[in-house]
């Protein structure tokens, strides 16, 4: 005999299935879009402090070769640095280290020497400060 009742199979997905899948896809995307946005941010500023490094780098090879002791531990300068493509706002500020730096040296045979790198029109600077000995 055959069944009078006709079987039919239900095929694809209900309405609340695709809402359901919508939402989570959203809720996802959503925090795709946020972490893209913030990694980006990120990679900027890191490009900002490498453009700034490279400056305190060069300048630094600059006075260890240029001054003397004598002058490192007075300098207080500040200039712009403009061989990139972006202008760089460099101070130096020379001093006496403390003697707790000194292992192996006396005080007044070192400078320190304290460098702040700013790209102009940006808020965030590197800064470094680094002892130098000078025959």
């Amino acid at each position: 005999m055959s069944n009078p009742i006709p079987t039919h199979r239900k095929s694809g997905f209900s309405v609340m299935e695709v809402l359901i899948a919508l939402v989570v896809l959203g809720i996802f995307a959503t925090i795709y879009a946020q972490t893209t946005q913030l990694s980006q941010k990120n990679t900027g500023k890191a490009t900002d402090w490498q453009l700034e490094g490279t400056v305190i780098e060069k300048t630094v090879e600059s006075v260890r070769t240029g001054y003397s002791l004598h002058q490192l531990q007075q300098v207080d300068s500040s200039w712009i640095d403009s061989t990139g493509r972006f202008k760089v706002s460099v101070s130096m500020k020379g001093g006496t280290p403390p003697s707790s730096v000194c292992i192996g040296f006396s005080p007044e045979q070192l400078a320190q020497v304290s460098l702040v790198a700013r790209r102009e029109g940006f808020d965030d600077s590197l800064s470094i400060t680094t002892y130098l000995w000078v025959n």
